[in-house]
């Protein structure tokens, strides 16, 4: 009895698409039962929306969050575990081995990559309520196209992997070949330096919509620290990887009390909006997840149909 949300109108019903039009409030739609109240939008505030647009964005921030993690978790194994997986002696007797050396470098950015690209697309997907939809188009817009950035940035560098170094070439774990090593990366992290503000700010709008004064008001000030916080990774990744060509010390770092704390200042407030923006996340999602919850009882209590 489900229609595709790109067919709804104002005047169709949430559930089935019946034309609602000439059918008081108070009367249950003739297609499907629901009443007809909980079709109308006499708001843009959430509590008048729909449950499947609120569960959705509770996955995608879920999504996020994962993809976070997962980029961490990544970061952190990779290494070891090529050291352990991987030798020398594997690479000589296998091709295969070879290549997956070869990509290796790879594996745990494109698997981030691709569940933040999920991520964003369920959380900017459109609430099929036009005033909400056309407040916002915008930002749900460059949202989508900016998401798409590290797995280009991925694509990107496998392709540069391949036509610059064959994988017959490679013995043994080569660390040139990690992606915070490449330019392409760099590239990719000055792309994504709006990718949080916007994040945050799509966020603050729903907060906003949600009477929670508090929350937009956080979300206004993790978006701008946490573009701040990518956009300092990545002048120290620039930084650290060309300084020596720049005609810098190998510890121009700690050469001085100054330049390295100012560096633990940066660092630290860079951390600091890190765990600030994942706790506002997780608030996030669990606020939408009951709040889809909650909705679903009020259908659940207004369909006439599963009444009768």
């Amino acid at each position: 009895m489900s229609v595709e949300e790109d067919q709804l109108s104002a005047d169709d019903c949430y559930r089935c698409g019946y034309d609602l039009r000439g059918i008081a409030n108070d009367r249950a739609c003739p297609e499907c039962g629901l009443l007809a109240e909980r079709s109308r939008r006499v708001s843009d505030e959430l509590h008048d929306t729909r449950p499947r647009w609120l569960s959705r964005l509770s996955r995608g921030v879920w999504l996020i969050l994962l993809a976070l993690m997962l980029l961490i978790v990544f970061s952190i194994v990779m290494d070891p575990l090529a050291n352990w997986l991987f030798d020398w002696r594997s690479v000589a007797s296998s091709p295969s081995i070879a290549f997956m050396i070869h990509y290796w470098p790879l594996l745990g950015p494109a698997i981030a990559a691709g569940v933040f690209l999920l991520g964003v697309s369920m959380l900017a997907a459109r609430e099929q309520y036009g005033p909400a939809d056309r407040a916002d188009r915008l930002r749900r817009g460059l949202l989508r196209i900016l998401a798409v950035g590290p797995l280009l940035g991925v694509v990107a560098q496998g392709l540069v992997i391949q036509w610059v170094l064959p994988p017959r070439r490679i013995w043994g774990w080569d660390r040139a070949l990690r992606p915070e090593s490449s330019p392409i990366w760099f590239g990719v992290l000055a792309a994504c330096v709006p990718l949080p503000a916007l994040l945050f700010y799509q966020l603050r709008s729903l907060a906003k919509r949600a009477r929670s004064a508090h929350l937009a008001e956080h979300c206004a000030i993790v978006g701008i620290g946490m573009s701040a916080a990518v956009s300092y990774a990545a002048a120290m990744l620039i930084t650290f990887q060309f300084g020596e060509q720049w005609g810098l010390a190998t510890t121009w770092a700690t050469r001085s009390s100054v330049s390295l704390a100012l560096l633990l200042v940066c660092a630290v407030s860079a951390l600091l909006f890190v765990l600030w923006s994942g706790y506002l996340l997780i608030e996030f999602a669990i606020a939408f997840h009951s709040a889809a919850r909650q909705l679903r009882r009020k259908w659940k209590r207004d369909d006439w149909a599963m009444a009768g």
